[in-house]
């Protein structure tokens, strides 16, 4: 152990520096155990661990050294010589390979720094990492034990869900981490590991995401769908309750979009279909995910759409291109213009100038706010209409039914009709019929439309 005298020790400052790889540890005695170990050692050598600037890794493996570009690399150009660096063990500090690990360790020491591992009471100093077995030893294989250990939980991990990934392709549907309105139910008397049982669907917790399904397709947005689950205190739909160490409540509008996005809700098992009990129809799914799509490509930040009344719907009159709402400011007065896209980002040639917004956006709401004037046009546009689908659906199966009747009346009075009134008959029947089939699509898809004018009041 390094002697050091007391003159010295009311110069040097004590950090600790804590890690664990993993959320779960987050919610566990991890920091606790680290953070009441270093307080001990610092009671015992009469020292005062550095409080205000605390150095903790949560949730950040060390394998791969990720946490030398966080907290421990914040740490390492904040310690000085004659400081010390309390970690619990080396496989704190880093679990890489045992050469990585002693090149790091080497660094901390140069700058002068002693290294102190709670578990062993072992002091390190540049010196004694040289020239002292009992201390790199130990370290040493630590350092390896804690990169092998990695390893072999990587190979055994990566071996089991091939197993069970094979399982799956052989139409066994998987037991574990489960969405959270499936459960797995053992067959009575199978031995527990056996795998022997089947999936089966909670019902409560099903019944909201059905509801997340059908709020979606009524064209609600998915920032609605959640405070609508959450207004009416529906249970939560996700495995995870917590988020960066705090508690998650209620239902997020990211939690919504993956529940929407997931296949899981007609069935399908790692991209095999039928291995779980489907709670949506497939109808229904692809439909949402068709909308999900469309809407991807129409979304803008909030602040970006209520700034501009005409986003998506002004373009240059003489190019073609978007207009942009563009801000300048001129004597510690902001105006806002209206500016083609194209010269807005000059690359344009058309020679479009701008317009002042604000005016713009003023004449078009008093324009709107005259209904006098907007009735009388849209009026006016509808009577100067074309004649519809639906009116040409009907004049021709009109026509139809009038050549149906003829053909009826030409048997009715011939004693021996000719085979080919029955074929024309038998023809003007069908033609009638399909066009009857359309008409009433067409008249089904206008009662979801409503008119530019019953639109506007």
């Amino acid at each position: 152990m390094k002697t050091v005298y007391k003159s010295e020790l009311q110069k040097s400052r004590v950090f600790s520096y804590l890690r664990w790889s993993s959320a779960p540890q987050t919610w566990g005695d991890s920091e606790r155990r680290q953070n009441q170990a270093a307080l001990n050692w610092c009671r015992q050598r009469g020292l005062s661990l550095m409080q205000e600037d605390k150095f903790v890794d949560a949730g950040v493996s060390a394998k791969a050294g990720a946490n030398q570009k966080l907290e421990l690399g914040r740490l390492l150009t904040e310690v000085k010589p004659n400081d010390y660096l309390l970690i619990e063990d080396a496989d704190r500090l880093t679990r890489q390979d045992w050469l990585s690990a002693m090149k790091l360790v080497e660094g901390v020491l140069a700058r002068g720094v002693t290294l102190v591992t709670l578990q062993n009471g072992n002091e390190i100093t540049e010196q004694t990492f040289r020239h002292d077995p009992g201390v790199f030893l130990p370290l040493l294989l630590r350092s390896h034990l804690a990169n092998d250990e990695n390893d072999k939980k990587a190979k055994r991990i990566k071996s089991s869900w091939e197993r069970r990934l094979a399982a799956v392709k052989q139409g066994k549907p998987l037991n574990a981490n489960l969405a959270r309105w499936l459960c797995w139910v053992p067959e009575p008397g199978a031995p527990q590991g056996s795998g022997r049982g089947k999936v089966e669907v909670i019902e409560e917790k099903a019944e909201v995401v059905r509801q997340m399904f059908r709020l979606y397709l009524q064209g609600k947005s998915i920032s609605t769908v959640a405070r609508t689950l959450n207004q009416a205190g529906a249970p939560r739909v996700s495995r995870k309750t917590r988020f960066n160490g705090k508690s998650v409540s209620g239902h997020s509008t990211d939690l919504v979009y993956r529940t929407l996005n997931n296949k899981v809700a007609i069935g399908y098992c790692k991209g095999q279909p039928g291995l779980y009990p489907a709670i949506v129809s497939e109808e229904d799914f692809y439909k949402v995910q068709a909308q999900l799509e469309a809407g991807r490509h129409l979304t803008v930040r909030t602040k970006t759409a209520a700034d501009n009344l005409f986003l998506g719907l002004a373009v240059c009159a003489k190019c073609g291109a978007p207009m942009h709402k563009h801000s300048q400011q001129q004597r510690e007065k902001v105006y806002p213009y209206l500016c083609c896209g194209n010269s807005l980002r000059k690359g344009g040639t058309c020679g479009f100038g701008s317009f002042r917004y604000d005016v713009l956006e003023q004449s078009f709401l008093a324009l709107l706010a005259t209904g006098d004037l907007v009735r009388q046009t849209l009026s006016a546009k509808a009577s100067t209409q074309q004649p519809s689908k639906l009116d040409s659906i009907k004049a021709k199966v009109e026509v139809e039914e009038t050549s149906i009747i003829k053909y009826m009346e030409l048997i009715r009075h011939d004693p021996k009709p000719s085979p080919t009134l029955y074929n024309e008959l038998k023809t003007a029947e069908a033609k009638a019929e399909s066009l009857r089939s359309e008409q009433q699509r067409e008249e089904s898809r206008l009662k979801t439309e409503s008119p530019a004018l019953e639109t506007y009041q």
